[in-house]
C-alpha cells in the first residue's frame, strides 16, 4: 500500500475488540467497549527520513496533543480495504527494512477477501520466480 508516496507491505492486521461486563442484580451483560486496531508492515530503508519526520511529527514536538489529527493521521484506500485515522506509532530496523506498527481509528472491507488477495498473490510470485 502506498501512503503519502512510501510504499508499506502489510504483514499483519490485528483488530482487538474489548468488552465491558456489566451485573445487573443476577444477570451480566457484555457492553461493547473500545476497539484497537494495529497493523504491521514493512518498508524499504530508503524511506526512512519520510517515515522519521511523520513519526516525530506526532510524538516529538507534541503535534499529537496541540495540533489537529488531520495533520498526522492518514486515511487509505488499498484493494477494497478503507483505513481511516491511520498513523506510525512504533518502528524498528531489520535486515530486510523497517518494521512499521500503525494504529488506525477504523477499518471497513473483507479483510478475508484481503488475505485470499495476498496468499494469490504470494503464489504468482513463487511460480515466476521457478520459471
Amino acid at each position: 500500500m502506498k501512503i503519502d508516496g512510501l510504499d508499506f507491505t502489510i504483514k499483519k492486521v490485528d483488530i482487538q475488540n474489548n468488552t465491558h461486563t456489566v451485573n445487573f442484580g443476577y444477570k451480566s451483560v457484555q457492553i461493547p467497549g473500545t476497539q484497537s486496531i494495529r497493523i504491521y508492515t514493512e518498508t524499504s530503508n530508503q524511506n526512512y527520513m519520510a517515515l522519521d519526520k511523520w513519526f516525530n511529527g506526532i510524538f516529538g514536538n507534541n503535534t499529537g496533543v496541540q495540533g489537529y489529527a488531520k495533520d498526522y493521521k492518514k486515511n487509505v484506500i488499498f484493494n477494497t480495504i478503507q483505513i481511516y485515522g491511520m498513523f506510525p506509532t512504533d518502528y524498528e530496523f531489520t535486515s530486510t527494512g523497517i518494521l512499521v506498527t500503525f494504529s488506525a481509528d477504523y477499518i471497513n472491507g473483507d479483510l478475508e477477501l484481503f488475505k485470499i488477495q495476498r496468499l494469490r498473490k504470494a503464489k504468482l510470485e513463487k511460480l515466476k520466480s521457478l520459471q
